[in-house]
């Protein structure tokens, strides 16, 4: 009898965050991060908000103390997001891991964040991540993916219709 894949696990209690969705790009549409079945965004990420830094021209003066900006620009910003990953057993789980971290190793792609209807694209670079295997976690079969995910500072920002 074929065993159930990662996709046929219920999840209860959910854990995460659920009331929006964040997706991948990757070449075959879009990936849900926040499915709640195989991949559920932790609920502590998106909680900096993102640390905006400016690279900056500045001059000094042989006569003058201090040192005085002429021009700055909005640098690439980092977000961190923790992502569980569920699976139905070790190698699903793996199997699970190694497409999210596929998708964050792309050069270039764009993240998207749907919360109520409201939806934000950003555009992102590669990830620097983390994986946990920690014990407890790991009976249950479930693992935690901490990403770092370098974007660039604009934002679109679009109205989603609901449902």
């Amino acid at each position: 009898m074929p065993q159930p894949t990662g996709s046929a696990i219920p999840r209860d209690p959910p854990i995460g965050i659920s009331y929006f969705d964040v997706s991948i790009e990757v070449p075959q549409g879009w990936m849900s991060l926040n499915d709640g079945v195989i991949y559920r965004i932790h609920g502590e990420s998106f909680a900096d908000g993102g640390a905006q830094q400016y690279r900056r021209q500045r001059i000094t003066s042989p006569y003058v103390a201090g040192q005085f900006t002429v021009n700055a620009v909005q640098d690439i910003m980092e977000e961190n997001i923790t992502v569980y990953c569920f699976g139905y057993d070790f190698i699903d789980l793996q199997d699970n891991i190694d497409n999210l971290l596929l998708a964050f190793s792309q050069y270039s792609y764009q993240l998207r964040i749907d919360t109520d209807s409201n939806r934000r694209i950003w555009n992102c670079d590669l990830a620097d991540y983390s994986v946990s295997y920690e014990r407890t976690l790991q009976h249950n079969r479930i693992s935690t993916v901490r990403l770092t995910i370098p974007r660039q500072p604009t934002v679109q920002r679009e109205i989603i219709a609901d449902g």
